[in-house]
C-alpha cells in the first residue's frame, strides 16, 4: 500500500518508508511493551492501547503489518466479522516531534 500523491508532510528520502511490512508482535501487557522485528532490527513501542492491542495479537496468531511512516499496526482478525483493527504505535527507540524520547 503505497499513497499514489506525495506532499510536504509525505515526502521521504528513505525507501519503502510508506509501505506495510509483515512483522510478528510479542506483546507485554504488564510492561505495557510491544516488540517486533523490522528488517532484522528489535523495534520496542508503546500505546495507550496495549490490552487491545493484545487482545487481537493473540486473535491474528501475532502477525500484523507495521508502516513505519504512519507508525501504525494494523492487526488481521482470523475471527468472521471482527474486521482489521489499526493501532498507533510509539516507537521507544525514536525521538518525537519535540526531541524527547518515550520513557521507556
Amino acid at each position: 500500500m503505497m499513497n499514489t500523491y506525495e506532499t510536504e508532510d509525505t515526502a521521504s528520502e528513505a525507501p519503502g518508508f510508506d509501505v506495510w511490512v509483515d512483522v510478528e508482535l510479542h506483546v507485554d501487557t504488564q510492561l505495557g511493551l510491544i516488540q517486533f522485528c523490522l528488517e532484522g532490527e528489535r523495534v520496542l513501542g508503546w500505546s495507550d492501547n496495549i490490552a487491545a492491542i493484545a487482545a487481537a495479537t493473540a486473535d491474528s496468531a501475532g502477525t500484523a503489518l507495521w508502516c513505519e511512516k504512519y507508525s501504525k499496526l494494523l492487526v488481521p482478525s482470523s475471527r468472521k466479522g471482527a474486521g482489521n483493527r489499526f493501532f498507533t504505535v510509539t516507537r521507544m527507540d525514536q525521538e518525537n516531534d519535540a526531541g524527547d524520547r518515550p520513557a521507556a
